[in-house]
């Protein structure tokens, strides 16, 4: 059993140093950005859809009592 451990131990460090020295797990900012930027977007149509004929910022009052 420790065996088996230590053998996945090793393993794991070397993925994990080879992972580091390709750069396996360094960010990319303008991925990063990009990404964000669609799921915005994405989260406002459907906000869109939700919504639907609702009044969005700007769009004047209905004259008259509110009930």
């Amino acid at each position: 059993m420790r065996r088996l451990l230590l053998a996945l131990l090793v393993v794991a460090g070397l993925v994990l140093g080879f992972g580091l020295y390709r750069g396996w797990f360094r960010a990319d900012r303008d991925r990063m950005r990009e990404d964000a930027h669609t799921a915005i977007e994405k989260v406002r149509e459907v906000g869109d859809s939700v919504v639907g004929g609702a009044k969005k910022e700007g769009d004047t009052a209905p004259e008259g009592p509110q009930k």
